[in-house]
């Protein structure tokens, strides 16, 4: 059986590289995971975070902060980890679309990019050929 993915939200990509995740995204997936581990798929720009539930050193901490809702919200240290990858942040913060795939306790954030690769428009073979002359 394949993973359902799961669209939750939205997380923000900050210029320094933390990721904050919103509160409904704390309380639906994350809840009081403790950390994470990375990678980056480089073929669909993007990240992966694997929820380490019952981990006593992640290698990555998810940090809890004071919500403006009251619940709370989580924070990301991923900077090192997308420079090492060669992901540039930008100086703006981003708002990246986010999924869950239940299964794997996994969060996959889209990062996107900047030049988005056109899909090749289907020619026949003739196109491809100058028309003969008679």
């Amino acid at each position: 059986m394949l993973s359902a993915r799961t669209p939750v939200g939205q997380v923000t990509l900050e210029a320094d590289g933390l990721i904050i995740f919103p509160e409904e995204i704390m309380e639906r997936c994350i809840l009081e995971t403790p950390g994470a581990k990375l990678w980056f798929n480089e073929k669909d720009r993007a990240l992966g975070v694997k929820l380490l539930r019952g981990e006593k050193s992640p290698p990555y901490l998810i940090e809890r902060r004071p919500g403006a809702l009251g619940g709370v919200v989580g924070v990301l240290r991923a900077g090192p980890f997308l420079a090492k990858v060669g992901f540039k942040t930008g100086l703006a913060p981003l708002r990246l679309p986010c999924s869950y795939f239940q299964q794997y306790h996994l969060l996959g954030i889209s990062l996107g990019g900047e030049e988005l690769k056109k899909i090749p428009e289907v020619k026949g073979v003739l196109d491809d050929f100058p028309a003969l002359e008679d």
